[in-house]
């Protein structure tokens, strides 16, 4: 469900709809008194700044400060709430675990209603790729923070309807939310560097799982079978999120630097290509 930017016209996700936070090459004008005035932004509230001692007496006397970190983040919380795209329970790890729900639903109804997957198998496969998009979020959460914006995972109505009803379809694409990410602007490269965190993870968890592989597949099915299914999600899942158009991870790192976008997506085909021929080797 994009949003169209006011001054560029290109399509972004609800966290970067505002050309404040994503790379409007017109985001100059969100700035002057004429766009402002016709445009209501929200923007965090300025806590009033007190002095930090009063000498009302020979002995100094704190004043309690305001808590603008805290301030700011109920500022960003109520942003969120009152976003009609998004759906928010108040708590993020509330919207994660309904998103993992939605994930595993989606992933696994339809084998198990119809009798094609074991129930075995089904749960492999929703605790595979469910973990896979939630942590591919967080990477994004905490460079954001790392960076000092306010970032959280929240559920997009349209998308959360989307993956719930993918559980009555034998096949599946859906993601319930994304992480919002809100504050001052970020340039090129911090938007290229927040986009790139989700497929980092992804790659990372890949490789784990890869190098545990042989020794997976001589213990028990269940075991076997999620580690497979891992690798595969996490190199399917990465490569995907790279992909360079609309508002998909790929677009901002390729827009950032093209040459880390083709080491990013030579590594995550390097891992397919030692994946593939080792799966097909364990399995015959």
């Amino acid at each position: 469900m994009p949003f169209t930017c006011n001054l560029c016209h290109e399509k972004f996700c609800p966290a970067h709809r505002l050309p404040e936070n994503h790379d409007c090459p017109r985001k100059d004008i969100f700035w002057t008194d004429e766009y402002r005035k016709a445009k209501l932004y929200q923007s965090p509230p300025r806590a009033q700044q007190q002095p930090a001692f009063a000498f009302a007496s020979p002995k100094a006397i704190p004043f309690a400060r305001t808590d603008q970190k805290k301030a700011e983040m109920e500022h960003y919380e109520r942003v969120l709430f009152m976003n009609p795209a998004l759906i928010s329970f108040g708590r993020e790890t509330v919207d994660l675990l309904i998103a993992f729900l939605l994930i595993f639903w989606g992933i696994s109804f339809y084998g198990i209603f119809t009798g094609q997957q074991s129930l075995a198998s089904a749960l492999a496969y929703g605790l595979a790729v469910a973990p896979a998009f939630i942590l591919h979020e967080l990477g994004h959460k905490y460079m954001a923070m790392h960076y000092g914006r306010y970032a959280r995972f929240s559920i997009i109505k349209n998308f959360a309807l989307l993956t719930f009803f993918m559980g009555f379809l034998p096949f599946f694409i859906g993601t319930p939310g994304a992480t919002m990410i809100l504050g001052r602007p970020p340039s090129k490269r911090e938007n290229g560097l927040f986009s790139i965190a989700g497929p980092s993870v992804n790659f990372t968890l890949a490789l784990v799982f890869l190098l545990i592989f042989p020794i997976a597949r001589t213990g028990p099915e269940f075991f076997a079978v999620f580690v497979d299914i891992s690798i595969f999600v996490n190199i399917i899942l990465g490569l995907f999120n790279l992909l360079p158009f609309s508002i998909i991870d790929g677009k901002k790192i390729w827009t950032w630097s093209r040459p880390i976008w083709f080491t990013a997506v030579g590594l995550f085909m390097l891992l397919l290509l030692l994946y593939l021929p080792f799966s097909i080797y364990l399995a015959s």
